[in-house]
């Protein structure tokens, strides 16, 4: 850890401090004799003096290039996390356009194909299709489309000549989603639908589908 770095940095200074004062040193005293030096080595005020301003100035150098390489160590680090969770959405991302596949008619069960009885019309506002209860509504797609964009259906959107909304070769639908999730192909009277969309209605009849269009 850098401040273990930066503790060992100050012991070593207080060392180099202790050191200093020691080769400055002097005797305080001689001999009257005057012969062989002898007595307690002490430092003097001026060896003290000149000691600790070097060695204070060396000190806070030391631990200044100690937290300034801490702090770059500490931005590398997070710049290389960073770098790591981007590339790891990246690869998320990737992976699941990859095995995103959109559900063809074949992958879904369609109740009675071979339909053959009254067709949902302006004029005809109810009637009892090939998957349940028909009826339709009109309103704004766009934050439908978002939905499905968002799951991976990415369709265009058109408005087919009789007036019903298409999203790619599937007319748009509402549905109960506990039982027809988003993306769920079904059979209509007016052709086969996509679940796009949901509404209060899928409370009282869990089979009713609402089809959008533009009447």
């Amino acid at each position: 850890m850098w401040w273990k770095r930066i503790l060992l940095t100050f012991v070593m200074v207080v060392g180099m401090i202790s050191m200093s004062i020691g080769a400055h040193a002097e005797y305080s005293h001689k001999p009257e004799n005057g012969n062989e030096l002898s007595g307690d080595i002490k430092p003097t005020g001026v060896a003290v003096a000149m000691a600790l301003p070097c060695a204070a100035e060396d000190a806070q150098e030391a631990i200044s290039d100690e937290l300034e390489a801490a702090k770059e160590a500490e931005l590398a680090a997070e710049k290389a996390a960073e770098e790591e969770r981007i590339a790891e959405e990246a690869k998320a991302a990737e992976e699941a356009e990859e095995t995103t596949e959109i559900p063809g008619v074949e992958d879904f069960e369609i109740e009675n194909p071979n339909w053959d009885g009254r067709v949902l019309n302006a004029r005809n506002g109810t009637v009892q299709g090939p998957s349940g209860k028909e009826t339709y509504y009109n309103l704004d797609m766009t934050g439908v489309i978002r939905i499905m964009e968002n799951l991976g259906y990415d369709y265009e959107y058109h408005v087919r000549e009789d007036g019903v909304k298409m999203y790619g070769p599937y007319i748009m639908c509402a549905a109960n989603l506990n039982i027809r999730p988003r993306g769920s192909l079904v059979l209509t009277s007016l052709g086969v639908a996509m679940v796009c969309d949901t509404g209060g209605y899928a409370k009282i009849d869990p089979t009713w589908i609402d089809i959008a269009v533009t009447w």
